[in-house]
């Protein structure tokens, strides 16, 4: 499914969390054309989201950074619609 294809809404009306998370080692270099979109601060503005810049991962960095808001947060599990 294409990003671009994502239908529109206030992350307050479809999210429970918004946070900060980690990011796959190796920076930039480590993202790929393609892949799992991995949304950055730098993609969200007040009035809307940008595509520019937004970076993507394989499966497996995908699956390393599963479980990421629930290291900081014992016991916590993450909902679908949790953005971290």
């Amino acid at each position: 499914m294409s990003v671009r294809s994502w239908s529109s809404a206030k992350l307050a009306e479809v999210t429970t969390k918004v946070g900060s998370g980690a990011t796959p080692r190796g920076g930039k270099e480590a993202y790929h054309t393609e892949g799992v979109p991995l949304i950055r601060s730098l993609n969200i503005h007040f009035d809307r989201f940008l595509y520019d810049g937004l970076a993507y991962l394989d499966e497996r960095q995908a699956r390393d950074l599963d479980n990421v808001g629930t290291r900081s947060h014992p016991g916590r599990q993450l909902s679908e619609n949790d953005c971290i």
